[in-house]
């Protein structure tokens, strides 16, 4: 919401930046003057986005110049003759051709468009507003150290500048740059076309930002109709998330949305969710967070494996894949810290000639089986049967604790972990 205030203090001036000209003004007659003009923007930029603004800037000139031109025509043609007197008095009869032909030429269109009612000289004024891409407005904010450095560490400002210049030359957006850019786009061009929406279903809303629930409600035309579903325990994005569900009704929602604590845990078992809560209970209230209560559906013990070395658990491992497959397990998930884990096991599988699948963030889809998947990966999804490789890779941080968190509760019937 810091970053919105950026946004919208770079909008209110883009809006005293875009008149090309100060005053609209035919030939030397001021029709509407720079501070008229900047309060119809500002009356009229309160219930509408900036070029609807314009256009009905348009339209009231457009009115103002239809009324004026008799009156308009008269007073040029007559300014017209009263120069054209003056040339052929005071200049000498070598250049008089010259003037007055720039002075026909000066004159005549204008003329000409107010005898048609003076709309195209609206026009060619308004052509001159120049409302440019949201694209190029994001990257004037974004690269405006003085104004970042209001609210973000140069470091992080270092790195933020410099990946979005990458992306850039590669035309590429990065997730977190879409909610300014959609922003910015709907604060200056609106929509352009409606939408009728009965109701609005928001998912895994824990990683949302106050700036992307604001927004979206804003481009959604403040519908109240809205269910939003998160697991705070799951926020594994806090830079871009929330914690706190009563600041986002605070702040995005006036205070009028009611919040309802589902506590009941559907997928894993009592077993599991019981060491789950083991894990996420140490930020519990840093967080505010609230503890999942399992179900009364029992199943195997959370299993925890010590292994001598990487060859000897790749071993463990596969062990325990068949194992699992005999019993009727078909999904079954070996959850890593990282890819370079990953890596490593999906090598050493495959070697054994185990049908594996790395998931990555290209995979377009996920089709079950055995699957190698980063925990940062694995959330929304569920298995028959997780097994974490690499427990002692997760430090006491805040991420690491929901990550490992995030693993454990992917698990439905058993969970394996390698300690």
């Amino acid at each position: 919401m810091k970053f919105k205030k950026i946004i919208d203090e770079y909008l209110i001036k883009l809006k005293e930046d875009i008149l090309y000209e100060k005053d609209f003004k035919i030939s030397e007659y001021v029709i509407y003057t720079h501070e008229e003009i900047m309060k119809i923007l500002s009356e009229t930029l309160q219930r509408n986005c900036m070029k609807q603004s314009v256009e009905i800037l348009s339209n009231i000139l457009q009115k103002i110049v239809y009324d004026k031109s008799g009156e308009l025509v008269e007073k040029i043609t007559s300014k017209r003759k009263e120069k054209l007197d003056y040339i052929e008095k005071n200049i000498n009869s070598n250049l008089q051709q010259k003037y007055r032909k720039e002075i026909f030429e000066k004159t005549e269109y204008e003329i000409s468009q107010l005898l048609k009612g003076g709309k195209k000289l609206v026009l060619d004024y308004i052509k001159k507003i120049k409302l440019g891409r949201a694209i190029d407005h994001y990257k004037k904010i974004i690269t405006n150290e003085e104004k970042m450095l209001e609210f973000i560490d140069e470091n992080t400002y270092n790195y933020i500048n410099s990946q979005f210049k990458k992306d850039q030359k590669n035309k590429e957006i990065e997730i977190e740059d879409l909610t300014p850019i959609l922003y910015i786009h709907y604060k200056i061009f609106g929509l352009s076309e409606k939408m009728f929406l009965k109701h609005i279903v928001i998912d895994e809303a824990q990683d949302f930002s106050e700036f992307q629930f604001y927004t979206l409600y804003e481009v959604l035309q403040r519908n109240k109709s809205i269910t939003i579903l998160g697991d705070i325990a799951q926020g594994i994005s806090s830079y871009r998330g929330t914690s706190d569900w009563d600041k986002v009704n605070q702040e995005i929602f006036n205070g009028e949305a009611d919040i309802e604590k589902l506590n009941n845990s559907y997928r894993t078992t009592a077993e599991i969710m019981e060491e789950a809560n083991k894990i996420i209970v140490k930020i519990k209230d840093r967080e505010k967070i609230n503890l999942a209560i399992p179900l009364s559906r029992h199943g195997e013990k959370v299993q925890y494996i010590h292994t001598n070395g990487f060859e000897e658990k790749i071993q463990n491992i596969e062990n325990r894949i068949n194992y699992l497959k005999s019993k009727g397990y078909k999904n079954i998930a070996i959850i890593t810290k990282d890819y370079e884990e990953g890596n490593k096991i999906n090598e050493r599988l495959t070697k054994k000639n185990i049908d594996v699948e790395l998931i990555s963030e290209e995979l377009k889809k996920f089709s079950g089986g055995i699957t190698i998947v980063p925990s940062f990966l694995s959330k929304g999804l569920e298995f028959d049967s997780v097994i974490i490789s690499d427990y002692k890779s997760y430090d006491e941080s805040i991420l690491d604790t929901k990550l490992l968190y995030v693993a454990f509760t992917r698990a439905m019937h058993t969970l394996d972990v390698y300690i």
